[in-house]
């Protein structure tokens, strides 16, 4: 039992972080604070020095502004998309959650720009605002009741970020 307890001293006094080592490190992190403040901050920085890429992004649902209304039996859904960001015309899904017994009749997705993607090749993207209309196969008294879809979405920015698929949920009444 004493030889263990002799061998645990031993082993913790070799342990001990030497002053210089310890001194060196704290004075590496101590300059390197500035670069990071700035990275871990939430607010913006003033300084107009900084490039496209330092900037902060954009929050999905800021840079890709949904909204939806019925109109009849016209489901519209309008995107309002801020500059230099796009959606990309593939990525769009609908999904009704509520009534479960409605159909839709197949997308009305405008044609957008063509252009090469690194990970997609040959793509469509869409820029300033969509608006993406299709028809629900409804009663009336159903229709009135209001309904509930699940939107999915994918876009990037310019400056190198792709945001993953966004899901957005709408609760819709129609307009009169």
């Amino acid at each position: 039992m004493l030889t263990f307890i002799f061998a645990k001293r031993q082993f913790r006094k070799s342990q001990q972080i030497k002053p210089l080592p310890a001194l060196m490190l704290l004075c590496l992190l101590g300059t390197s604070q500035p670069v990071f403040s700035g990275f871990f901050s939430s607010s913006q920085s003033s300084n107009s020095n900084l490039s496209n890429s330092q900037q902060r992004f954009l929050p999905v649902e800021e840079a890709f502004q949904l909204s939806g209304q019925l109109k009849e039996q016209q489901l519209i859904l309008n995107w309002r998309i801020e500059p230099e960001h796009y959606l990309y015309r593939s990525r769009f899904n609908i999904r009704l959650l509520e009534p479960r017994t409605l159909v839709l009749s197949d997308m009305d997705i405008p044609r957008g720009e063509k252009t090469h993607d690194e990970f997609l090749g040959e793509v469509e993207i869409l820029r300033h605002q969509v608006s993406i209309q299709t028809r629900l196969n409804i009663s009336e008294q159903l229709l009135n009741q209001g309904v509930v879809i699940e939107v999915t979405f994918q876009g990037c920015a310019d400056a190198g970020l792709c945001y993953p698929p966004h899901r957005q949920i709408l609760n819709l009444v129609p307009q009169r």
